[in-house]
């Protein structure tokens, strides 16, 4: 072994390329600790000095014909490692074929014999990590040595030689003009060609000019979504996303970033600690209450308003009235006039409607509520064929507009006060749990109901003026009602009509 040329090193890092390839883990990736065991091996197999023939130290490594004595703890040392480790990488090797592992007793300092490791490069393997500069023409080697006897001085470094000119070429004159009446002695000027420089562009800042807010940032495109999702693990789809971003912008309207990383960086921590479960807003619909407008608060109201009603499973004419309502007026007429609604009446021929509130309706309006009466009221009653012919709305005066301007103040005091009795201080507890919407939800349903209140057993018994608020009421507000109710010492019995 010891005739190979060791002095130009195969191209490396400390440890030869070509071993990315053969040392590997059983993931089919690089086993870089193995590789670095035996790039030691081999770094003291080619400079130690073959005159050392003792062990004179602890942990020194000592060559020894075609092998290297060394030690565990020298490579525990060496690599920073525990014995386990280092005994795992020899394993991995001596399993590959690239080395042999072999335990003698040597004679220490003292006259004493201490047993230790020895290690033995294969040969194929050795020769392998250098390369012969004669048959290599792409690569020469500078060698800095101070002592050439001592093979421990030896500094192999690669040089690659390079295609690429450094000097700047010269452009001669080769027109195929003839010179032949220039003087001869004048010298020919050469076209120094300048070497093409890139200009600068500019460089894209990460940054902002001025901090921008989170409001600046909504809403979020599809990539920014994708990448929040995957980096807070949660499933959020961008409607959703967007609406709880919107939130936190109306919270914290001073939250500003320098930089789109911060901003992205921020989201995801809130996006996982959002309480919000993915599968109950993941829908294109969802949106955050405190999002909305007044305006788009109420919207929402008669929407949902409209859309019970007409999926109601109740079968008597007057609610199949109701539901025709529902579907040919508009959204915002339909809602007003079914929650003034309180009953009908039919007599010679005249439709009479009991409204608890003004309500007002175009002409066309009310034929389309005459032609709804016909199609749910018309037929024999009484042995008798009922005809409808004409409509009446009947329903309390409306304010004039001098009333409604004279005191604002007395208005918004009429408005949130409540009789001063039991039922009374219920509702106003009631609206009060339902926010901004209690005051006009406890005048179009609450102050409907008629109260009968029993302070011996502390029982209380509603009765509504139909059978479809009383169903409305419990299917929307019965939590709000109970609440209420336990919280002034009595027990609600039931909801009557």
């Amino acid at each position: 072994m010891h005739n190979i040329d060791t002095t130009h090193i195969a191209p490396c890092d400390y440890i030869p390329n070509h071993w990315k390839t053969i040392i590997i883990d059983k993931y089919d990736n690089y086993d870089i600790y193995s590789a670095s065991i035996l790039a030691e091996v081999l770094r003291w197999t080619r400079y130690l000095s073959t005159a050392k023939k003792t062990f004179t130290g602890k942990y020194t490594p000592v060559l020894e014909g075609n092998g290297l004595i060394t030690s565990v703890e020298y490579l525990c040392t060496q690599t920073n490692s525990s014995k386990d480790k280092v005994k795992r990488a020899l394993v991995k090797l001596k399993n590959l074929g690239m080395i042999t592992t072999e335990v003698r007793n040597i004679p220490a300092k003292g006259g004493n014999r201490i047993n230790k490791l020895f290690l033995t490069i294969n040969k194929d393997v050795y020769a392998n990590c250098f390369r012969d500069p004669k048959r290599d023409a792409r690569v020469t080697v500078e060698i800095d040595h101070d002592d050439p006897d001592n093979p421990s001085n030896l500094k192999a470094t690669q040089i690659c030689s390079s295609p690429i000119r450094k000097k700047p070429l010269t452009k001669k004159d080769r027109s195929m003009k003839s010179n032949f009446c220039k003087n001869s002695s004048e010298e020919k000027e050469e076209q120094v060609v300048t070497p093409i420089t890139k200009t600068n562009q500019p460089i894209k800042k990460s940054s902002f000019n001025k901090p921008k807010h989170l409001a600046d940032f909504y809403p979020l495109s599809e990539e920014d979504g994708e990448y929040l999702a995957k980096e807070s693990k949660r499933e959020f789809n961008l409607n959703a996303m967007n609406e709880i971003l919107k939130n936190i912008a109306k919270k914290l309207p001073d939250r500003s970033f320098f930089s789109k990383k911060g901003f992205m960086i921020y989201m995801t921590k809130s996006f996982s600690g959002e309480m919000r479960q993915a599968s109950q807003i993941n829908n294109e619909s969802f949106r955050i209450r405190s999002n909305q407008s007044a305006e788009d608060q109420q919207k929402r109201i008669e929407e949902r308003y409209l859309t019970e009603l007409e999926y109601s499973l109740q079968v008597s004419p007057e609610w199949h009235f109701r539901k025709k309502l529902a579907a040919v007026l508009d959204r915002s007429r339909a809602y007003k006039l079914l929650t003034a609604y309180k009953s009908i009446e039919l007599r010679d021929g005249v439709a009479k409607i009991n409204l608890l509130k003004p309500v007002e309706l175009t002409k066309i309006e009310q034929g389309l509520v005459l032609d709804q009466i016909k199609a749910t009221h018309c037929g024999i009653e009484h042995g008798e064929y009922q005809q409808i012919q004409r409509l009446e709305l009947n329903m309390p005066a409306k304010q004039s507009k001098v009333a409604l301007s004279s005191s604002t103040a007395t208005k918004q005091e009429n408005v949130a006060i409540f009789p001063d009795t039991i039922w009374g201080n219920i509702r106003s507890s009631i609206a009060a749990s339902l926010g901004d919407t209690g005051i006009a939800l406890d005048k179009s349903w609450f102050s409907r109901l008629d109260a009968d209140i029993n302070e011996e057993s502390r029982a209380i018994t509603l009765k509504a003026p139909s059978g479809f608020v009383k169903d409305w009421i419990e299917n929307n507000y019965q939590k709000n009602l109970d609440i209420a109710v336990k919280k002034y010492g009595f027990n609600l019995h039931t909801i009557s009509c």
